[in-house]
């Protein structure tokens, strides 16, 4: 079973960032 993570943030740099290192983790789903 995965997390599902919506990332939130009016800084679109960030949450490029963000969701490059959760996509690395196998237990992580970005899903917005």
């Amino acid at each position: 079973m995965s997390v599902k993570i919506l990332l939130a943030d009016d800084h679109k740099i960030t949450r490029q960032g963000l969701r490059s290192l959760l996509e690395k983790e196998p237990d992580m789903e970005v899903v917005a």
